[in-house]
């Protein structure tokens, strides 16, 4: 939360926060994918497709639109995502604008 707090402290106009997992139950798990399911783009050259493994962690979405409006930001776009949750967690993409 403190970085987000800085990231809140130092945005001029908007804040947008993409691939976000949330839980009314703050959890960390170890997630394990293909190299090549993550992202867009193409490869570069010289990478092979390979599992990687890295930390999945859900955030309290009620905290971060407290720490939103405490910052003097107003969420004006709430988009939801598909995949990448675990658990009882949902994704979503939040625009915050200043006020």
């Amino acid at each position: 939360m403190a970085v987000l707090a800085a990231g809140f402290d130092s945005a001029k106009q908007y804040v947008v926060l993409v691939h976000n997992s949330f839980s009314d139950v703050e959890t960390f798990h170890v997630q394990t994918s293909r190299l090549f399911s993550n992202g867009g783009g193409p490869i570069p050259d010289g990478f092979e497709d390979q599992d990687v493994s890295y930390p999945h962690r859900t955030l309290n979405e009620d905290q971060i639109m407290a720490l939103a409006s405490a910052k003097g930001f107003e969420c004006i776009s709430r988009i939801g995502e598909i995949g990448g949750t675990i658990g009882d967690s949902y994704g979503k993409q939040l625009v915050f604008q200043k006020l």
